[in-house]
């Protein structure tokens, strides 16, 4: 009755405690006699029995007015009990027990009155059955919501807590959070997790609540790894899955901490054990299914947070090793795209490159090292896709700074799972010094084979060389021998004798002269002397020659002296090299000129001719050791090939220096000797230098171009007092105006202006009509080799390091006049 009025009015819930044992007792019986006929028949029987014993302790036994008033309501009991079946029978029984006992049927309003009573029941049977039913159906109705409402909160607790663990990157944090909103849904108050460690093979403790600190701390004493981990395993299915109340390897402990029931499941990933999740409570003997349910999608949640987790740790440890790595190569590493664009590259590229990180990534080799390079990356990409194993070459890179590297490539394909690109992969290894050296050695191994032709050569020619001298020796021995020394031609063959000897004097003289300067023991003997007396004696002693080979000779000497401390014989010596070298290379007709001029401090003596000239190739060996210009037979006019690097060497060891300078074959040479002036007479004429020889020299144009107003003002002002004609300019723009405008003749140009630097200056000045005969001169405060060769490249003609000696400036207005006969 109670479980029925509760049903009916929806108060199911609201019963007192110590009324759901009735109403279990009440709900199984109704079950039960519903379920089957027979027990429904006799559950009829049974309340048509009890209104037989009500209406006998009621009204006796007898007749009575109303005779069925009894039976009605243990026939209604009947029918909510035992169903329609229990109801029909019942009210048949209570008609036959009535009528057969109680009241006979004697008359018409009998049969009236028992057809009434049987159909009054039957009507009520039918209205509780209905009502039955309907309450049945509300029952299900309000079940199905339950449920549907139920599923819907466990589904947002499910998504929501998918969700935490998604973002979470702490497992105890993330673990913690998750359970405590499940033992808050399901209505336990413990948990707890335990991980197991692999490396240890035991499980430590990840989170828990519910739990006191002693508690806590008694469970992370608990070494429950291989117990629970072996139990775990032997579960398998659908074992985990049931309620196992205090049967776990901690169950002493857990009873001690006062729980009921607790429900332990295993993590697992793919068959492999992440730890263990249980959840227990203090007053419950078991969980319904619908909690257990909850708590094992919780555990998959918490299996793949802890999966998703451990794999997010290893790939940051992974990625972690690995930009550690890149970092501490040596070498570039890097990795690209299909279309040549880089997604990685490690700081030892970016040093390389000159940029950083975030202007390499996403940019091709083209836009970082030029189309040049790019081509030969590009084509080894190619080979090192179409070969599994990649690709082992040597590639060149141009740094930053504009020096050329080279480098050791590894190349290779890296294909991946999760997409269907194949990307390119690179490590380089700097190779340059290893390249460098091999270039310094084949260079030396060129340098030692020229010098083993040399040697060849000069052996070859030193036997030529003596062979002449010798033959007219031996044929004068051999005719003084048959004449007795007597006859007329003995002192013709007596002349030609002793010019031979002196010949091979000569040539021993310079091997042996060659051998002391090398070794350093040549003596010098420095005297106070005019250069030109012993330019002019010096020439005066190679006119025969120069005659001999009907040459035109023109000297030219200043009228005042110029006095230099210098040995007069190996001056001498210099001066008669370079008139024989100029004589045996010039043809017949051709001119000889020899000029002395001070410049500066310096004495300056110029030896040209229009002889065979010398090639480009020879300007920088001409000045070598057994080095010649022309040895074939037409041109043999004898030597060694060391008069002009006894010239050079004797002039260095006066501080002087010699260059050669020629616009090609056939077009002439011409050797300038220059020689310092001795100290004093530098001092004495430093005024007159500035002065009166500028005065005598031609009014040369100049253009200084410098952004710096200061230094460009002051430059024109001491390039003005040396005798030229100054315009300024303080841009480069403005400076290819005056060009034009001025016509220079020599430029001075500094290098480092803003906008258009000295270097595209340059460039666009070698381009201009006006410019292409002008003297560059380029200033700068850098002295570096490469700055040099920058210069050089750039077009100058010179470069002159801030701030310009006044002596240097001189010489590079002389450059104007410089031209080659």
């Amino acid at each position: 009755m109670i479980k029925l009025y509760h049903g009916f009015f929806g108060l199911e819930r609201q019963a007192a405690p110590q009324m759901r044992a009735f109403e279990s007792f009440f709900v199984r019986l109704m079950k039960r006699t519903r379920s089957a006929i027979g027990l429904s028949v006799a559950m009829g029987a049974l309340f048509a029995a009890i209104g037989v014993l009500v209406r006998v302790a009621l009204v006796g036994y007898g007749t009575v007015k109303v005779p069925y008033v009894t039976f009605f309501p243990f026939i209604a009991f009947a029918a909510v009990f035992g169903g329609w079946p229990s109801g029909i029978a019942a009210t048949l029984f209570s008609a036959f027990a009535l009528h057969g006992f109680f009241v006979p049927l004697v008359g018409s309003s009998d049969w009236i009155n028992l057809a009434f009573f049987l159909g009054s029941n039957v009507l009520t049977v039918g209205i509780v059955e209905l009502l039955y039913r309907a309450q049945i159906r509300a029952i299900k109705a309000v079940a199905a919501r339950k449920a549907l409402e139920w599923s819907a909160a466990r589904d947002q607790l499910l998504s929501r807590t998918a969700m935490r663990l998604l973002q979470g990157h702490d497992p105890s944090i993330v673990v913690g959070e998750m359970c405590r909103d499940i033992i808050g849904f399901v209505g336990c108050d413990v948990f707890f997790n335990f991980l197991f460690d692999e490396q240890s093979e035991r499980q430590y403790l990840n989170a828990c609540g519910g739990l006191s600190e002693q508690e806590v701390s008694a469970m992370r004493a608990l070494d429950c790894a291989r117990a629970a981990c072996s139990r775990l395993t032997e579960f398998g299915g659908d074992a985990g899955r049931n309620p196992n109340p205090l049967n776990c390897p901690q169950d002493q402990l857990l009873q001690s901490f006062g729980v009921n029931c607790c429900y332990c499941r295993p993590l697992l990933e793919q068959g492999r054990i992440l730890g263990t999740l249980t959840f227990a409570d203090r007053k419950q003997a078991k969980f319904e299914p619908a909690a257990m349910e909850v708590m094992d999608a919780a555990g998959n949640l918490i299996s793949l947070a802890i999966s998703r987790l451990r794999m997010e740790t290893a790939l940051r440890q992974s990625e972690e090793r690995f930009s550690s790595f890149m970092s501490h190569l040596s070498g570039n590493a890097w990795i690209k795209d299909e279309q040549g664009r880089f997604i990685f590259a490690n700081e030892a590229l970016s040093k390389i490159a000159g940029k950083s990180l975030d202007q390499i990534l996403g940019r091709t080799d083209e836009e970082l090292f030029g189309a040049e390079a790019a081509a030969l990356y590009a084509k080894n990409d190619r080979l090192a896709l179409e070969d599994a194993v990649g690709l082992t070459t040597r590639e060149y890179l141009v740094d930053h700074s504009g020096a050329r590297r080279h480098f050791l490539v590894s190349k290779f394909p890296i294909i991946t799972g999760y997409d269907d690109e194949t990307y390119v992969g690179g490590i380089a290894i700097d190779d340059t010094q290893r390249v460098q050296a091999e270039e310094r050695l084949q260079e030396a191994t060129a340098r030692l084979k020229e010098a083993d032709r040399r040697k060849d050569e000069f052996l070859a020619m030193l036997a030529h060389e003596l062979r002449n001298p010798l033959a007219p020796l031996r044929a004068g021995l051999d005719v003084l021998r048959r004449t007795g020394r007597q006859g007329p031609g003995v002192e013709k063959i007596q002349g030609i004798m002793e010019r031979q000897v002196e010949h091979l004097v000569r040539l021993v003289d310079d091997l042996l002269e060659v051998s002391r300067i090398s070794r350093g023991v040549i003596e010098l003997k420095y005297e106070r002397l005019d250069l030109n007396n012993v330019v002019s004696n010096a020439a005066e002693a190679c006119r025969q020659l120069i005659e001999a080979r009907k040459l035109e000779f023109r000297l030219a000497l200043p009228a005042e002296p110029l006095w230099i401390e210098a040995d007069p014989v190996r001056i001498a010596q210099v001066v008669s090299n370079l008139l024989n070298n100029a004589a045996k290379y010039t043809d017949p007709g051709g001119r000889i000129e020899l000029g002395v001029e001070r410049r500066g401090c310096e004495a300056v003596m110029t030896v040209a001719d229009t002889g065979i000239g010398i090639p480009a190739d020879m300007l920088t060996h001409v000045f070598d050791l057994f080095a010649q210009i022309d040895r074939t037979i037409g041109r043999a006019q004898g030597g060694l090939g060391i008069g002009l690097a006894l010239v050079r060497d004797l002039v260095r060891l006066h501080g002087g220096e010699v260059t050669a300078e020629s616009k090609g074959e056939g077009q002439g040479s011409r050797f300038l000797v220059r020689l310092p002036l001795a100290a004093e007479v530098a001092e004495e004429k430093t005024a007159r230098q500035d002065t009166a020889v500028m005065a005598d020299a031609p009014r040369r144009r100049a253009l200084i171009v410098d952004d710096m107003r200061d230094v460009a003002d002051s430059l024109a002002l001491q390039v003005e007092s040396l005798n030229a004609d100054v315009r300024v300019a303080y841009s480069g723009l403005e400076g290819l105006e005056l060009l034009a405008e001025f016509k220079p003749e020599v430029v001075f140009l500094d290098i480092g202006m803003p906008g258009m630097d000295g270097f595209e200056t340059a460039r666009r000045m070698r381009r201009h009509p006006q410019g292409r005969d002008v003297v560059l001169v380029a200033l700068t405060g850098w002295g570096e080799n490469e700055t040099r060769r920058s210069v050089e490249a750039a077009g100058f003609d010179r470069h002159l390091i801030k701030p310009a000696e006044t002596d240097d400036l001189r010489r590079a207005l002389e450059l104007a006049d410089h031209a080659l006969i």
